[in-house]
């Protein structure tokens, strides 16, 4: 080969060479550029985005109030044993509430009762029988209050028997008759005048028979503050009697006559 061809093939060599590092030289920018030239974000979306993350966030349920509870089993836990011991607690503070409500009310009646009047007949030990010149026969019968406090509002309803008569409501100038008050201890007394008449022949004959003549008597009263009525019924005849200014007096009729409530 002549010497001329070959320096023809260098050069042609030497140019193909500065082509290609021509154009890496220009691929190199050319891809730095493209990596520059993506989309960019502007403000607007960024505020779009902004405003995407804020809606999304206003949307997102709150957390659960207690985070520091645990699922432990109730007798694991204080309040569990607390709730079950206020249900336990309940029946005996109830129980207890009534027990004591009771023994209030017990104490009560009991102090009612121990202080309220008692009125009853005053064992005289004799029967205060008089006949009258007019045919009636005259009872006077006397009570007394037996307990710690007054008898207040006090009315007398006094009944009488002759021979095989039944028991009569007396003459009397009011019915019942007012007795007022009777303090404790206080003996007070009343006189029954019979409806019918007897001749003097009759009256020895019911003066000298067993329970030819009898008297009843109801006691109505209350204590001072004008509750708690009281109520006493006594039942008296004759016995074995001569004459009436001699005689003895006996209970009769039983429960049904001779009673206190």
């Amino acid at each position: 080969m002549s010497e001329a061809k070959r320096i023809t093939q260098v050069e042609r060599a030497v140019a193909r060479l500065r082509r290609e590092l021509d154009s890496l030289q220009i691929s190199q920018p050319r891809q730095q550029e493209n990596a520059s030239i993506g989309p960019r974000e502007t403000s607007g979306q960024k505020q779009d985005a902004t405003e995407g993350k804020i809606s999304l966030s206003s949307h997102i349920d709150p957390p659960p109030r207690h985070k520091t509870q645990t699922n432990k089993p109730w007798y694991q836990t204080t309040s569990g044993w607390k709730t079950l011991l206020e249900l336990v607690a309940l029946p005996f503070a109830i129980g207890y509430a009534v027990v004591t409500f009771l023994s209030w009310r017990d104490v009560r009646d009991q102090f009612t009762l121990d202080q309220r009047p008692y009125v009853w007949l005053t064992p005289t030990g004799q029967a205060e029988i008089k006949y009258l010149p007019d045919g009636r026969i005259a009872w006077t019968y006397h009570y007394t209050n037996y307990g710690k406090t007054p008898a207040n509002n006090v009315r007398v309803w006094p009944y009488m028997k002759i021979g095989n008569r039944d028991f009569e409501k007396l003459d009397s100038e009011a019915w019942p008759i007012f007795g007022g008050v009777i303090p404790p201890n206080k003996v007070d007394f009343g006189t029954a005048f019979s409806k019918t008449r007897v001749t003097p022949e009759e009256a020895k004959v019911l003066a000298s028979t067993d329970g030819a003549m009898q008297i009843r008597v109801v006691i109505t009263y209350t204590n001072m503050m004008g509750d708690k009525p009281g109520e006493s019924s006594f039942c008296n005849m004759t016995v074995g009697v001569e004459n009436f200014a001699s005689g003895a007096a006996a209970y009769c009729g039983g429960a049904e006559y001779n009673y206190m409530k």
